[in-house]
């Protein structure tokens, strides 16, 4: 089973909507995504001076900031259907720290987590053999 693929589906399941009516977009509101070094420039439409830390290789926008800058008005992505779109987004509010059969980490600040959107796929995950890590 290709553990990033469900990871990605867990992600597409609560979908941009929820996240953007619903929660009001807090993982990009309020700085709980972590990315690559590489995807400073996309995430911070041109703008790396809004990185506000890096640890261990992974940025973090500032949390001065009222939201991710490549967030629009109504809390929706501008990236979201990008080529190249970062991990980080593709995948939260789970985060593949490794390849197969290694920890995803799942971010319980997330609201849809804590609704219990995402079970059935935290399930597969485990049935795979993944360790799930809550942070």
């Amino acid at each position: 089973m290709n553990l990033a693929a469900v990871v990605q589906e867990a992600n597409a399941s609560i979908g941009q909507d929820y996240c953007a009516e619903v929660c009001g977009a807090k993982c990009c509101m309020r700085g709980y995504v972590f990315f690559k070094p590489e995807y400073v420039n996309l995430i911070t439409q041109g703008q790396p001076g809004l990185v506000s830390r890096t640890h261990r290789g992974w940025s973090q926008l500032s949390n001065e900031l009222h939201g991710c800058p490549s967030l629009s008005e109504d809390n929706s992505c501008m990236i979201h259907d990008e080529e190249g779109r970062p991990p980080c987004c593709i995948y939260f509010p789970l985060k593949l720290v490794y390849d197969e059969g290694k920890p995803i980490v799942i971010v319980q600040r997330c609201d849809a987590v804590n609704a219990k959107m995402i079970d059935e796929y935290l399930d597969k995950l485990r049935d795979a053999g993944a360790e799930l890590t809550i942070r």
